[in-house]
């Protein structure tokens, strides 16, 4: 009896299956395509007022310090110092560096690469000049106009990194010497 019962069952339940079943009311949907409804969206965007918009609150978010041109050719060595917050521990809570704590990040690591901080109109020189590890730091300018010029990823320069650097007028370029920062200031280029 059960051998006949269970192929019988199966039966009936793959014949059920191909058959709509509905149960309750149905209505049809009468919302519109949500891409179309996006299209039309976007169609009615400024999208060239958006973007002004947003870079204008870019920039008063970021204001850039701007440092002034270099009158003359200016060579000179920086140490960073850097001066612990506070208490640097180690996984046992043992106090490692404490606070107040002064030393020279140079001794523990190499820089692997120039700094350049420059403004607008110093792309045309410093392009060819550019390698790929080397990091740019924007004085004054368009910073997305920069970017696409050079090819390369551009910052502003903020008064934190402009204070750690000891940059005093661009455009500057930035190299390490042993223990120390290397700090050249051109008029033109370098």
């Amino acid at each position: 009896m059960k051998r006949q019962l269970i192929p019988t069952l199966l039966t009936l339940m793959v014949s059920h299956a191909n058959a709509q079943i509905v149960v309750g009311a149905t209505y049809p949907v009468i919302e519109r395509d949500p891409t179309i409804v996006i299209r039309e969206s976007l169609s009615k965007l400024d999208l060239p007022k958006l973007l002004a918009n947003r870079k204008e609150s870019f920039r008063h978010q970021y204001q850039q310090i701007v440092l002034p041109r270099a009158s003359e050719p200016v060579k000179r060595s920086h140490i960073p110092f850097y001066t612990v917050e506070h208490d640097v521990t180690d996984k046992d809570g043992k106090v490692i560096y404490p606070t107040g704590y002064v030393y020279n990040p140079l001794l523990y690591f190499k820089l692997p690469h120039a700094i350049y901080a420059i403004d607008q109109g110093d792309t045309t020189w410093l392009k060819p000049l550019l390698k790929q590890a080397d990091m740019v730091l924007l004085n004054s300018g368009d910073l997305a106009e920069v970017s696409n010029e050079l090819q390369h990823a551009v910052y502003l320069l903020d008064d934190n990194t402009r204070t750690r650097l000891d940059l005093l007028r661009v455009p500057s370029k930035v190299t390490q010497i042993q223990s120390a920062l290397m700090i050249e200031e051109s008029v033109n280029a370098f």
